[in-house]
């Protein structure tokens, strides 16, 4: 499998090898009912970069943040973003983007939910100045000087806001231990789509962690918020 042998060679992720893991708080800001389920409360979340080039260069940044369930029994939710073009068609092209503050973040593919077809994208409302760089990243992130905010849309239209992710501090968690799988940890009434793009996206996952020795250590379990 390339993706299982890309992996083991470099021994780390083949796309956002390089990424700080922090913990956060989503708050939502779209009344109840409008919109994706996305809902208010603690998330693990990761920003990488995609390619992993030297700094000062172009890079697709990442953005990924798992929501936990409300309980042992709710499903968490993955939410995978990826720094991309604008527009209705730029929104579903990977973009390289020079710095944090001038990445847009999407989903590069919509999610069906309640019949409809909807897009997250995220811009950071707040972020270090310079080149896109991991460790510029991890000061500003830690030292409350970057935000995220998430926006919705519903097929073509307009993005609106949906909530604020803030970061609260470091994970306590390695980021070699963290994986994030949009496709397997998914919202019960969320599911990614088209279809036979969610099989590929879901095969590259699994034969991406498969190629990784870290993923033999036992996963940390992160305490649930509620």
């Amino acid at each position: 499998m390339p993706f299982r042998a890309a992996s083991a060679m470099r021994r780390a992720r083949v796309f956002h090898p390089d990424g700080v893991v922090f913990r956060g708080e989503v708050r939502r800001v779209a009344p109840d009912g409008h919109g994706l389920p996305l809902q208010s409360g603690d998330v693990l979340a990761r920003l990488s970069k995609g390619i992993g080039l030297p700094f000062g260069l172009p890079d697709i940044g990442g953005l990924a943040f798992r929501r936990f369930g409300r309980s042992p029994d709710e499903q968490d939710w993955d939410v995978l973003l990826a720094g991309s073009g604008s527009g209705i068609v730029g929104r579903m092209i990977p973009w390289p983007a020079r710095s944090w503050g001038t990445t847009e973040f999407s989903t590069l593919m919509p999610l069906q939910y309640d019949g409809r077809s909807w897009w997250l994208r995220a811009v950071a409302t707040e972020s270090p100045t310079g080149a896109m760089n991991v460790e510029n990243a991890r000061d500003a992130l830690f030292s409350n000087r970057m935000e995220f905010r998430i926006d919705q849309a519903c097929g073509p239209d307009d993005f609106v806001p949906l909530a604020y992710l803030r970061p609260t501090g470091p994970s306590g968690i390695s980021d070699a231990q963290v994986g994030f799988d949009s496709v397997r940890n998914s919202h019960p009434q969320v599911r990614p789509a088209p279809e036979w793009l969610r099989a590929v996206r879901q095969s590259a996952y699994r034969n991406s962690r498969e190629g990784r020795p870290t993923d033999a250590l036992p996963r940390p379990t992160p305490p649930r918020p509620f």
